[in-house]
């Protein structure tokens, strides 16, 4: 080989090998994004959020509701008997299943009848909707054969009649009746969209500036740091609703999707989300130096925020640390408000918690990013 290319082979690697943030993007990003992919990425449904209303209260009805609980698919974060405490549950994004036994559930079983259970699904994401459904059948049916293996070790119980033939199970699903996927997908992708096209581009652009010399031209005109800032940012914040407005139409027209909730507060919520992404393409702009750094660092940070989100797969169906650290992600929020709004006409009051978690990372995502951005540029 050409002693040449020899020697500029050699002069790459040393240079890839003295850059710091290359090494980071080559050696440290490919186990992070293997171990998150590895834990989050589940096609699995389990650990279902599940609230329990035994109108019953009754050695049958506890029976079955122990059956449930000892299943790795639902988690009962609630029994009641107060049928009404599940809408507002539903609403806020708390419950996911609700499972409602009538106050005749034990004496029909007496009787030799076959009581009705009613399943309620939150149908807003359609594959956890219909397995959580064929589950909570499945259990029911196990819970009519566990009646009629025990008959006969147990007529006191039942009385002179036999157990019942089946428990049968009357189905509801709320916000997504048809199961339409597209329903629980395109608004998200309102977010994602948000995320990708704000972060990128502010980050892309910033670093752009500083390589070609008109930043440094911008520091020494009469503008303040803060008019810099703001006068980079807004053209990307106005671009942002504009993508939020052609998504809306398209899936509105295209997809069919309704839209129950004010759009005021889809607008709001959009602009705390905006804090967020346009304060992270600005931090992303201050710890790298070209154009191609940015962009790995932003898509490192997007492919966090997109799969820590739900906007897959659900984030109870995650490890519990994992759980934790999607905490971190403002995306999980947005996300979170956008299927609510959506499909479920939620107010300021059931997302007043994604609201609040959205105002706070946004005031110190833009804050702590605009100091630094000074701080570099002063």
């Amino acid at each position: 080989m050409n002693r040449r290319l020899l020697s500029l082979i050699k002069k790459e690697f040393i240079q890839i090998f003295r850059t710091k943030p290359m090494l980071a993007f080559l050696f440290v990003m490919p186990v992070v994004q293997t171990l998150l992919m590895g834990y989050a990425v589940t096609t699995e449904v389990t650990k279902v959020p599940t609230i329990i209303c035994d109108q019953d209260q009754s050695p049958a009805s506890r029976s079955l509701i122990q059956m449930i609980d000892q299943t790795e698919y639902f988690n009962l974060f609630d029994i009641t008997p107060e049928y009404l405490s599940i809408r507002p549950k539903m609403d806020r994004g708390e419950a996911t299943a609700a499972l409602v036994i009538p106050p005749n559930f034990s004496q029909e079983i007496r009787k030799g009848q076959s009581p009705v259970l009613q399943v309620i699904m939150d149908g807003s994401n359609s594959n956890t909707a219909m397995v959580a459904i064929g589950y909570l059948q499945g259990i029911a049916g196990r819970y009519g054969q566990k009646l009629r293996l025990e008959f006969p070790n147990d007529m006191r119980y039942y009385g002179a009649g036999p157990p019942p033939t089946t428990i049968e199970s009357a189905i509801r699903v709320w916000y997504n009746p048809n199961f339409v996927n597209a329903y629980f997908m395109v608004p998200a992708i309102i977010g994602i969209i948000l995320a990708f096209s704000t972060m990128i581009l502010t980050a892309v652009s910033v670093v752009r500036e500083r390589e070609v010399g008109t930043l440094e031209q911008l520091m020494v005109s009469p503008l303040k740091s803060y008019q810099i800032i703001i006068g980079k940012l807004v053209p990307f914040a106005l671009l942002g609703f504009v993508e939020i407005v052609i998504v809306l139409v398209m899936g509105k027209i295209y997809f069919q999707i309704p839209i129950r909730g004010s759009f005021w507060l889809l607008f709001f919520a959009s602009f705390l989300m905006l804090l967020t992404t346009l304060g992270l393409g600005l931090f992303v702009s201050t710890v790298t130096k070209s154009q191609q750094q940015s962009m790995f660092l932003a898509w490192f940070i997007l492919i966090f925020t997109i799969l820590m989100s739900g906007f897959f797969f659900p984030i109870e169906n995650m490890p519990l640390w994992l759980q934790r650290l999607s905490l971190l992600d403002p995306l999980r929020y947005y996300i979170a408000c956008l299927r609510g709004i959506f499909l479920k006409g939620a107010g300021m009051e059931a997302l007043l918690p994604q609201i609040l978690a959205l105002a706070g990372y946004g005031i110190l995502v833009i804050g702590f990013s605009s100091l630094r951005f000074q701080k570099r540029t002063s």
